[in-house]
């Protein structure tokens, strides 16, 4: 019987005339450390820019700086993480990750940033070290690692803080490959457990993983294991159970998001087209990446096929007979081209789930499949035109060299949210996505007229966008129009009846016209749609309560603190209203809930000193009074002269 030890005969290591290192064991010479130290330096000169970025409003607003599974974060709530989806998605691992991160009081982009930075050339050297373990050729592992770490497609993964789960996957992801292929070389057990349990660690980060379980056919394949021999099979059951286990989590995981929509679903043949383009579109991006952007939209009627998509077709079915070709005449080709397939296929719009047709990040690990069939040929012209070597040597220096300064300029796209969002309407200005983006940029700066006008472009591009329709009604607020904010609003409600967020900032809109009936009949429509929301119970409350129905109010802020124990806002309003109502103990008792929850308060203390004054228990009333001045709050001054004479 076979062992897995056996050795492969996909691929000879040995040593070529240019190749200076003992290519079987894997050690390197002086030459080699020094030539990596410099790939490194020159990553790290790119990507050091980046620790001067900040947060974008491109997924970070709701993924880290209001995530609630990480505010307020302790280590006894990990299992939580593992527990729970959060909009969508399910990467507990790189959640922890982003927890330990973050700081609630002032959370630090530039600690991310450097994290991500880490996790980047960790990720170059373990591509280094698995291509040296498949191919033992320093050359060629030494360029595809400098490919991965210099390519400005590569920036979104690290650039971007959200896309920490793209590096975080990918670092347990070829660690598990790594473990795979030291298993078929030595034969211990030892190594495939560990590659399975890199595997879970690796689905954790990012649903992605899944993938895995199918590289690891296509490196037996490169290394001539009989994928049709019975331990062979065996041995892979484990990964095929797991990826059918995170295939089936990740599915429930996307239909819990916000994101979800199956709205843009098309005929299968018809997606087939787009998946082809954007086959085409990666492949142009991997050679010369220039006009890259964070956003790559559908044609604007996506129903109606552009005839170019089409064509795109040709290019991947050249690209699958190529494949097919290779499987015989070259292996390394073949594996090359399956893995990039393999790694990218998930995400070619096949069954598109988002709007937009491609992504940069989405080609961090499949390019790894491009750049081995680069540098296999470049491997391969070196050694056999010798006239050629020199050429090839100052092209291939003047190629990395412009990877450098493309990703370098690449960065500082992703400064701030306005340069993200006007380097977005520079590349694709026909999105309604990217006007609309950088109005919510301009908005929080606070330069509304600047954000009204983006929001509109968005709706001349995309007049049923509701999401700009609901922003142009908020920026409209915020800048005193409350007639035009409530026609925007009454537009984005007309187009989706059930959009919860058009409510709510209607019912806020109409709270500043005092108009009270309207701001209860858009509490009570969000409720129908969402029976569980809190926050909107309590809100309810407060604008029955204004209208003088203190018991009808006690009844919505009851309900919305058997929602949320620990809301504080609903506490100190029922407070207020038990106050109005003359029960003085019941708004003592919620005053001192509050405090106990946001001892740095000052609005319940002095509400809690007139509940105590009003009960005849003036000493303690007067102290709460003080209190408050204390913490800054003005008011407290007229019912201390009031009330407190000696203070």
């Amino acid at each position: 019987m076979k062992t897995p030890g056996n050795k492969h005969t996909a691929v000879k290591p040995g040593k070529t005339n240019h190749q200076a290192d003992n290519s079987k064991t894997g050690k390197l010479n002086k030459n080699s450390y020094i030539r990596l130290g410099i790939l490194f330096a020159a990553i790290l000169g790119i990507y050091m820019l980046n620790l001067n970025n900040g947060f974008v409003k491109w997924d970070d607003d709701w993924y880290i700086i209001e995530n609630t599974q990480i505010k307020n974060f302790s280590v006894e709530k990990t299992g939580e993480l593992f527990a729970q989806y959060y909009k969508g998605q399910y990467s507990p691992l790189s959640t922890l990750a982003i927890a330990l991160l973050h700081n609630d009081t002032d959370p630090d982009p530039g600690a991310y940033h450097a994290f991500s930075i880490f996790i980047h050339i960790i990720n170059t050297a373990l591509v280094f070290w698995l291509l040296m373990l498949l191919f033992g050729r320093f050359e060629m592992a030494f360029l595809v690692a400098a490919l991965f770490g210099l390519h400005t497609l590569q920036v979104e993964a690290f650039a971007w803080a959200s896309a920490l789960k793209v590096l975080m996957y990918t670092t347990f992801f070829i660690s598990s490959l790594i473990s795979y292929v030291k298993y078929i070389i030595s034969g211990k057990y030892r190594f495939i457990f560990l590659s399975f349990l890199l595997f879970i660690l690796s689905f954790f980060s990012k649903e992605q993983a899944v993938t895995l379980s199918v590289s690891i056919i296509a490196i037996d394949f490169l290394m001539g294991r009989n994928l049709t021999e019975r331990k062979v099979i065996l041995e892979k059951v484990p990964f095929v159970i797991l990826s059918v286990l995170m295939g089936i989590v990740t599915i429930f995981s996307s239909r819990t998001g916000e994101f979800y929509d199956t709205g843009n679903a098309l005929p299968f043949y018809k997606q087939l087209a787009y998946a082809g383009y954007a086959f085409v579109h990666y492949i142009i991006k991997l050679i010369l990446p220039v006009k890259l952007s964070a956003f790559y939209p559908y044609p604007e009627n996506r129903v109606n096929v552009p005839v170019l998509y089409w064509f795109a077709i040709i290019p991947a079915l050249v690209a699958l007979a190529y494949f097919i070709r290779s499987l015989k005449k070259n292996k390394v080709i073949a594996f090359a081209t399956a893995f990039f397939f393999i790694n990218i296929l998930l995400v070619m719009q096949l069954m598109p789930l988002r709007d937009f047709v491609a992504a940069d990040r989405f080609v961090y690990i499949p390019s790894i499949g491009f750049f081995i069939i680069i540098a296999w040929t470049y491997n391969k012209y070196y050694e056999e035109k010798k006239k050629m070597q020199i050429p090839l040597k100052i092209f291939t220096f003047s190629y990395l060299v412009l990877l450098f300064i493309l990703s370098q300029s690449r960065m500082h796209a992703w400064k701030d949210s306005v340069s993200l969002f006007d380097d977005m309407v520079k590349k694709v200005p026909e999105s309604s996505v990217a006007w609309n983006n950088r109005g919510l940029a301009f908005f929080d700066l606070k330069k509304y007229p600047q954000a009204v006008s983006d929001f509109h472009r968005s709706i001349e591009i995309n007049p049923s966008s509701v999401f700009a329709y609901n922003n142009l009604g908020i920026a409209y607020t915020k800048s005193g129009d409350i007639k035009n904010a409530v026609k925007a609003l009454n537009t984005a409600i007309k187009l989706r009846p059930d959009f919860l967020q058009a409510y709510y900032n209607r019912a806020d809109a109409k709270t500043q016209l005092n108009d009270l009936p309207a701001v209860i009949s858009d509490y009570t429509r969000i409720l129908d749609l969402r029976p569980e929301y809190a926050e909107v119970y309590n809100l309810r409350g407060v604008a029955i309560a204004k209208t003088g129905k203190m018991k009808e109010a006690i009844i919505d802020l009851n309900k919305a603190i058997e929602i949320d124990p620990g809301y504080s806002e609903a506490f100190m309003n029922r407070g207020v209203v038990r106050l109005n109502l003359s029960d003085y103990d019941g708004a003592i008792k919620d005053f001192t809930i509050t405090i106990k929850m946001k001892p740095g308060f000052a609005y319940p203390y002095f509400n809690r000193g007139l509940a105590y004054i009003r009960s005849g228990m003036l000493d303690a009333g007067c102290n709460d009074l003080k209190y408050a001045r204390q913490l800054g709050f003005s008011q407290a001054n007229g019912a201390l002269k009031q009330f407190c004479e000696k203070y």
